[in-house]
């Protein structure tokens, strides 16, 4: 039974699908053609309850749309044999390591955002059956993240939503957990050493994405090569802006998650920090703060604070002068 040899654990928002598109189009890696497995926190050791069977049952729905979509997609008929499996079969360990290529020459992986969110005994239980495997984990902003995370409902639903509606949103159990960054890279520090994790950014992404590429292609072990499409985004949101009331709030949220992120790793961290700093200052008489930061006049001020940042976790710790 063999594991893939990496997985990007998330986070939600922050990039997944641009690196599963540049994956997808890289000779010597392979990923699944469906992105999202979602095995590991939604497939294993599934719970009995009647509510559980029925979120199964929709979850198993997806799957099979995914799993035709992706079938009509492909003339070349590559994706068959991997439909065949995904398809068939109780999910399980070994059902699960089916899905993955033999794979002389070949790095493997797959991307499931939601892993971020994973209980300790699942992590615990990933590294048992994989201790050499190495995790991708892409984070931006946690206040652009959670605006981000929440913004279709806001769309959809704003002429109808009170503020405090709104707020209650942004203050939502999971849109916070999704972003307590530090808290996901602790718990799985705990089970693999620094040299297997690699942090990454979506401000890197965004403003230099072929030094992203080569970072990812250098901890995945595929040496410095030339990344097809790398400036190319997918799933690109409108450049567009946070109330003022809405980004007081989640800087106010994340003031004290900025600061260790800043502290710990350092990078667009750095930046993050700066902006929750100005909000108090000359931020706070704008009526809207400008999202993402890259994308608005206000980077001009605030571009000589970024500091590209992806790297592997032993390297961001050196650089910080943490170990």
């Amino acid at each position: 039974m063999a594991f893939p040899d990496f997985l990007c654990i998330g986070a939600q928002k922050c990039g997944t699908t641009w690196l599963y598109q540049m994956l997808r189009e890289q000779d010597g890696v392979w990923v699944p053609p469906i992105k999202e497995l979602h095995y590991f926190d939604e497939l294993l050791n599934g719970d009995m309850s009647e509510g559980a069977v029925s979120n199964r049952a929709a979850r198993r729905e997806r799957q099979l749309r995914q799993a035709r979509k992706r079938l009509i997609e492909d003339h070349s008929g590559q994706d068959l044999r991997f439909m065949r499996r995904f398809l068939s079969g109780d999910p399980n360990h070994g059902w699960y390591a089916s899905l993955f290529p033999e794979r002389p020459g070949l790095v493997v992986g797959e991307i499931t955002p939601d892993y971020a969110s994973l209980d300790r005994a699942v992590v615990a239980d990933i590294a048992a059956a994989n201790p050499s495997l190495k995790i991708l984990y892409f984070i931006r902003n946690p206040i652009d993240r959670t605006w981000s995370n929440v913004q279709m409902t806001v769309r959809s639903n704003a002429p109808q939503m009170s503020s405090e509606e709104i707020r209650a949103q942004l203050q939502g159990r999971r849109p916070r957990a999704l972003s307590d960054y530090h808290a996901t890279l602790s718990l799985w520090s705990e089970y693999f050493p620094p040299e297997q994790i690699f942090l990454g950014y979506l401000d890197d992404v965004s403003i230099t994405p072929a030094r992203v590429l080569e970072a990812v292609g250098q901890f995945l072990g595929v040496g410095a090569i030339t990344w097809k499409g790398a400036s190319r985004r997918v799933h690109r949101g409108e450049s567009t802006s946070i109330p003022q009331e809405y980004w007081a709030l989640l800087a106010e949220q994340y003031k004290e998650e900025i600061a260790v992120l800043s502290r710990m790793y350092g990078g667009p961290a750095h930046t993050w920090r700066f902006m929750t700093r100005q909000h108090f200052d000359s931020m706070s008489n704008l009526d809207e703060i400008g999202y993402p930061a890259w994308d608005h006049p206000l980077w001009d001020d605030l571009s000589e604070h970024y500091r590209f940042g992806s790297g592997s976790l032993d390297s961001i710790q050196k650089r910080q002068g943490l170990v």
